[in-house]
């Protein structure tokens, strides 16, 4: 249990360390980072949340026989003293460590958090599904710019009778989501944002970042992370329309 932890901690840390570094050359330089530079920046910092490169490097050390990779050797016993508790029939091990409470926290932490995440996904499906109604009359004008991005999966526009900014969901039958706060006028611009972010599969990086939540709930950094990512992901496709 406790090399679990371990692993855990240690990706936690290769994921933060260079999202604080991040934070401290955002707050350097300010403006001068494109969000170009800064959504690749955090798609790397995603990578370091996900991937557990430290058990990686240690596995390769071991096939290549590196130095400091071995299991370390020890010399003197283990004593299972208050351990092993046996009872008239059978017997069974008491797992009362430190690692094993820690574990809980987490594993409580993270129940919370997927129990949130499914209720307020649930919420977002029941109010759609209630208030939407496919959108046909701008198809001509959604697929000329869906030729424009070179834009092959089906996407489909839905009218929601609610106030709030468009969205779009989905990966790979992508939804985009206009509401009543956006005019007829404006559904180029808006497509125009939001084929963006499809191109940019931006949903997808999105719900990686939601995955790294799940793994690191006890981290605070993570959240903040989850936070950046959105704000840069919406800077980054307004920044590439305007450059094009």
């Amino acid at each position: 249990m406790k090399p679990l932890l371990m692993l855990l901690f240690s990706v936690s840390l290769s994921g933060t360390l260079p999202f604080i570094i991040y934070l401290i050359a955002g707050a350097v330089f300010r403006d001068k980072l494109s969000a170009t530079i800064r959504y690749r920046f955090l798609k790397l910092c995603l990578l370091f949340y996900l991937v557990p490169f430290p058990f990686i490097k240690y596995v390769i050390g071991r096939k290549l026989d590196a130095p400091g990779m071995k299991p370390p050797v020890f010399d003197n016993y283990i004593y299972l003293k208050d351990v092993i508790q046996q009872t008239n029939d059978s017997f069974y091990i008491l797992l009362d460590f430190p690692e094993k409470r820690i574990l809980s926290i987490i594993g409580l932490i993270f129940f919370i958090i997927v129990f949130y995440y499914i209720i307020v996904y649930v919420k977002f499906r029941s109010k759609i599904s209630h208030c939407s109604i496919p959108e046909s009359s701008c198809t001509t004008l959604l697929m000329d710019l869906k030729d424009s991005f070179h834009i092959k999966s089906n996407v489909k526009v839905y009218l929601c009778n609610m106030h709030g900014s468009p969205a779009t969901y989905g990966i790979f039958s992508p939804v985009i989501l206009l509401t009543k706060s956006v005019n007829s006028q404006d559904f180029s611009l808006v497509f125009l944002h939001e084929l963006q972010h499809i191109k940019n599969h931006d949903f997808f990086f999105r719900l990686l970042s939601m995955l790294a939540i799940l793994l690191h709930c006890y981290n605070p950094f993570i959240y903040l992370f989850f936070r950046e990512l959105k704000e840069v992901q919406e800077l980054h496709c307004d920044e590439q329309l305007v450059v094009s």
